[in-house]
């Protein structure tokens, strides 16, 4: 992985060898420098953060892979990756090479030969930008695929994983990666301090980038890390009755259409007029090119209206003044971005904060900041209980725009409250003790 360090000291340079060799010289803070543009780094675990440092080298100028140099004293790390380091039109670049010494020596030997090249005037193609089987070209080339297909902010994802690979693995091509490198890859996001849910997320999005690349299933069953899967929660039905009662005009209709349509914040954000069938009574999930949006997985939808919902829609298009197309835009006529932080006022009004979520911005008990109320919990909202009033599965997957049904399926809850007690107590089971 490359970045730019536009801030970074600059780097010490070596005169090239007579023998036009790869020469070492004496640690700098900078690092070990290869001649005359390429330094070798160690990126080493310090407390909860992660730092460059230059490697020690002894009298004999013989490098200790283990050893590197922290504000001038020597500290053993085992753990981190090695980079090389180099210089393009004044700014500084890294790029990850692995974690065995002699991958680490050839690259940077490499890397010399090229930088060396441009010098004199000859373009020179690395071989890992062209050849498709080499690891990190397959890594850029499916994240190319990701960023054409999917969300940017699937695309965002699948960035950060797949570059946290690219700093871990050290293999060239990628035939070379097998069942060590995934479970050592896991390890290392262990170390990160994330949790196993997210460390399955992460891993998931590199086997999928493998088997693009024509690498078959590597992990075993037991290999993938287990996290308990949470249930999806649900507003109650007394909490959403005081929640609407506190709501204003605007609010209501807002948070009704979330409850009623089980849309997406990104989906209500831009659904327009032209969406909405009246007289079939269904709204309908569709592209909008001017705010470039797109439905999830490519696919649109419709989703029938209840009739409270259509009328208070109709009203509100009464009112609406002409300026945009949008249901819920901003003052400024576009897509409204603070819908989150509208819920969480309603919910301070109404007296439902938990009072003991503590966020960046304060206590729940103070102001609007519950953690138990948010958009997507009016989606879980929906789908429950639609499955719950006997609406087919297949019939809320595409309401709820589910590619597969699997992801329709954790929405099947058991039921709670009186009326399931009720149902307990007139069982068949409970009247095998009240016979006696």
């Amino acid at each position: 992985m490359k970045e730019d360090i536009e801030s970074a000291q600059p780097m010490r340079k070596t005169r090239e060898g007579s023998t036009g060799q790869v020469g070492i010289k004496p640690p700098s803070s900078s690092g070990i420098a290869y001649a005359p543009r390429v330094n070798v780094l160690k990126k080493v675990k310090l407390g909860t953060s992660w730092r460059f440092a230059p490697l020690k080298q002894d009298s004999n100028n013989r490098i200790s892979w283990n050893s590197v140099l922290i504000d001038g004293k020597e500290e053993i790390h085992k753990e981190g990756t090695f980079y090389i380091e180099w210089y393009d039109n004044g700014r500084r670049k890294r790029e990850s090479v692995g974690k065995f010494p002699h991958e680490v020596l050839e690259r940077a030997r490499r890397k010399r030969l090229v930088l060396e090249s441009e010098r004199a005037g000859i373009q020179v193609k690395e071989p890992e930008a062209s050849d498709p089987h080499r690891l990190h070209s397959a890594i850029d080339r499916y994240l190319e695929f990701v960023k054409l297909f999917k969300k940017p902010s699937t695309y965002k994802h699948y960035r950060n994983a797949l570059g946290r690979f690219k700093e871990r693995c050290s293999r060239i091509f990628v035939h070379q990666v097998d069942r060590d490198d995934l479970v050592d890859f896991m390890s290392y996001l262990s170390g990160l301090g994330l949790d196993n849910r997210t460390i399955y997320t992460k891993t998931m999005v590199v086997v999928q980038m493998l088997k693009d690349a024509g690498v078959p299933k590597i992990l075993r069953k037991g290999d993938w890390p287990r996290y308990t899967a949470e249930e999806r929660s649900i507003y109650t039905p007394g909490d959403l009755r005081v929640f609407f009662r506190k709501a204003s005009a605007q609010e209501r209709i807002l948070f009704q259409f979330f409850l009623l349509t089980g849309f997406r914040e990104s989906e209500v954000k831009h659904v327009s007029w032209e969406d909405i069938d009246f007289r079939e009574q269904v709204v309908r999930v569709k592209a909008k090119p001017k705010w470039k949006f797109i439905p999830k997985n490519w696919e649109e939808r419709e989703v029938p209206i209840p009739s409270t919902l259509l009328n208070s829609l109709a009203a509100l298009k009464l009112k609406t003044t002409v300026g945009t197309d949008l249901i819920f835009p901003s003052p400024g006529g576009k897509p409204e971005y603070h819908m989150l932080e509208k819920c969480k006022a309603v919910a301070s009004r109404a007296g439902l904060n938990c009072g003991h979520c503590q966020t960046k911005k304060g206590s729940c008990k103070e102001g609007p900041y519950c953690g138990k109320f948010f958009l997507h919990k009016f989606r879980h909202t929906f789908a429950t209980t639609h499955l719950r009033d006997g609406i087919d599965l297949r019939t809320v997957q595409h309401w709820m725009g589910h590619k597969d049904l699997k992801s329709t399926m954790v929405y099947l809850k058991p039921a709670r409250g009186k009326e399931i007690i009720r149902k307990v107590n007139a069982g068949s089971l409970s009247a095998i003790f009240k016979s006696r």
